[in-house]
């Protein structure tokens, strides 16, 4: 009895020199479980930074740019938005004009609905589809504006692409344009009348060019034309050349469309 009294005394004893000994609010079952304390605190932790995600407002995915090819936009205010990924540029066609890639269903389309009732214009596109050329030829827009077509005549414009073509724009070049145009055998006797070189809002240069030109239809009939020429760089090594088609009576009235497209040019990456 006297043994079993000492050695409950000797046990007491010990406990209170381990509680005496260990620091104040330590977890008891930190000395048998040295790890539970971290891997609660890592739980905890995890749930604090998935919480603080979850409030964070959800990116919006940026879809990805086209890879090439061409786009045909029709905008809620009558304007186009032709967009060119291959030759690296876009351009604004102005209200009351239809644009048009050749090659492209679009332009069947548009040759089975908006040229069924009107004849200037079916044959305008009928004469563009025979010459199309592949590559080259990017674009074709016709005014659609009743006050723009006599004698059966509507305003049009082709968009060609040379890609390879290291001609600088400037002055020199401006120059040889002129010349080219006074000069070529397909246009006998056309006079250029103004000529310029144009840093439109976008911060790209623009030769801009009008000339005068009479076409003989060769039912004796004479037509006075005005033609606008633009012509431009989307790269170093390649060009894009647009040439407008009017009636010089209407010389005025295509002015302005003229102007807002030559405005409208943007170059990818600026």
């Amino acid at each position: 009895m006297i043994k079993r009294i000492v050695m409950l005394i000797t046990l007491g004893c010990l406990a209170v020199m381990v509680s005496a000994c260990a620091p104040k609010n330590a977890d008891p079952a930190a000395q048998y479980y040295p790890t539970y304390t971290a891997i609660a605190q890592g739980l905890i932790d995890l749930i604090n930074t998935a919480t603080a995600q979850a409030a964070l407002p959800a990116e919006t995915p940026t879809p990805p740019a086209p890879a090439g090819g061409t786009e045909n936009v029709k905008q809620p205010d009558g304007t186009t938005i032709y967009s060119d990924y291959d030759a690296g540029f876009e351009m604004t066609l102005p209200a009351g004009w239809i644009g048009v890639r050749p090659g492209n269903q679009e332009f069947n389309d548009a040759l089975d609905n908006e040229a069924a009732n009107n004849q200037a214009l079916k044959d305008r596109m009928t004469l563009d589809q025979q010459g199309y050329e592949p590559v080259k030829d990017r674009y074709y827009f016709y005014a659609i504006k009743p006050d723009v077509v006599e004698n059966d005549m509507l305003a049009y414009a082709k968009l060609t692409w040379s890609p390879g073509d290291p001609k600088q724009l400037d002055q020199n070049t401006l120059g040889e344009l002129v010349q080219e145009l006074e000069m070529s055998p397909e246009m006998p006797g056309l006079r250029v009348v103004s000529s310029n070189i144009v840093m439109n809002g976008n911060n790209v240069p623009v030769i801009v060019i009008g000339a005068n030109w009479t076409y003989d239809d060769g039912s004796g009939n004479l037509i006075p034309l005005y033609i606008n020429i633009l012509f431009f760089k989307p790269t170093d090594n390649s060009t894009v050349r647009v040439v407008m088609t009017s009636t010089k009576e209407h010389r005025d009235v295509i002015g302005p469309d003229v102007d807002a497209m030559v405005q409208s040019i943007k170059l990818a990456g600026k």
